[in-house]
């Protein structure tokens, strides 16, 4: 892997802002590589093999699957359980203020969240490296994921704050959510290489 920074453009702000259009428009522009919410991916793409904006289950994408061998030698390598232990700790209420401010974390809560910040890093990095993309762009949108990778050295974090006219979030919550070839079309975890 690449001693560079890996460099993120991470859009923040709430649901139904327009973040998955954004992204996949973003992920349109050469150089940049769009990779979808990447707080949940542990969960609803490794844990729960999801379908990805490929089409084809996480598990099954060329791609990730090239990812996850960089990262981790393949998906029997990954230690899972501990992983998701550990993504789960980082969005429960206990570790919101220690995320926050630094200096409330306890020895192990600053253990806990340098494992998961390894993980993520090892992620991102074999994304970099894969994909030949000079920008990742990310649509996790919440602050406290973005505060998280904040912490990894080799991270170059760059955040788009996305607002909507709140008159067009009330609107595309009345809708439900289209599934097309399967996929949900605002959970998108995927891409095309960059070219």
């Amino acid at each position: 892997m690449s001693t560079e920074s890996v460099r993120i453009l991470y859009i923040g702000g709430y649901g139904r802002s327009g973040s998955t259009l954004l992204a996949q428009l973003l992920g349109q522009v050469h150089g940049f590589h769009s990779v979808g919410e990447m707080w949940n991916i542990w969960q609803k793409c490794f844990a729960e093999n999801q379908l990805c904006g490929c089409g084809k289950p996480f598990r099954e994408c060329p791609f990730w699957c090239e990812v996850v061998d960089e990262a981790f030698g393949g998906f029997e390598q990954l230690e899972l359980t501990a992983i998701i232990r550990l993504a789960k700790l980082m969005r429960s209420p206990q570790y919101l203020l220690p995320i926050v401010y630094p200096r409330l974390r306890t020895a192990a809560q600053s253990n806990n969240i340098r494992a998961y910040l390894t993980y993520v890093n090892r992620l991102y990095c074999a994304i970099k490296s894969k994909s030949g993309g000079q920008v990742i762009v990310d649509s996790s949108k919440g602050p406290r994921y973005a505060m998280l990778m904040s912490e990894i050295s080799e991270i170059d974090l760059r955040v788009v704050h996305l607002v909507r006219d709140s008159r067009g979030v009330v609107y595309s919550w009345q809708k439900k959510a289209h599934q097309t070839g399967g996929i949900l079309e605002d959970r998108v975890h995927g891409s095309r290489k960059s070219s």
